[in-house]
């Protein structure tokens, strides 16, 4: 079985396939480009960060609960509606993880821009924190 930052990653983007302007471009990880022009459209990156990790109990095996930190980052081809885009993805991201996955915390928004593509992309990223649990032998296994 994977560790539960794969599944949760899973999880999410199966929440995110399917939203009006991002469709079914939703991709695992951060790297970047990720050409709006050779994907079809603009598209959703889905990357777990850092995790802060406090033991719950003391005893073995220790519980522990963990704030991960997950970024979905829109991308989208520079024109005269960038913002609105931008903006559009915003609404929609942010709806679907309220409504699918109502136990993360959306804590940061940042907007900035991609000049490494032959055609700028416009890049909005949303940080979201979910805490989970698991037994410190068992990261695979979500409690």
């Amino acid at each position: 079985m994977a560790h539960v930052r794969t599944q949760i990653r899973a999880q999410v983007i199966a929440a995110l396939a399917g939203l009006p302007t991002t469709g079914n471009r939703v991709y695992p990880g951060r790297s970047l480009p990720l050409d709006p022009d050779r994907i079809g459209g603009p598209g959703l990156l889905v990357y777990c960060g850092n995790e802060e990790i406090e033991a719950v109990t003391l005893h073995a095996p220790r519980l522990e609960e963990r704030a991960l930190m997950l970024h979905l980052r829109g991308v989208v081809k520079a024109g005269s509606n960038l913002e609105d885009v931008l903006d559009q993805i915003a609404l929609e991201v942010q709806r679907a993880m309220a409504q699918q996955l109502p136990d993360t915390e959306h804590i940061a928004l940042q907007v900035d821009e991609d000049d490494t593509l032959e055609k700028p992309c416009g890049l909005i990223t949303l940080t979201y924190r979910m805490k989970y649990h698991i037994a410190a032998d068992a990261p695979d296994v979500l409690m």
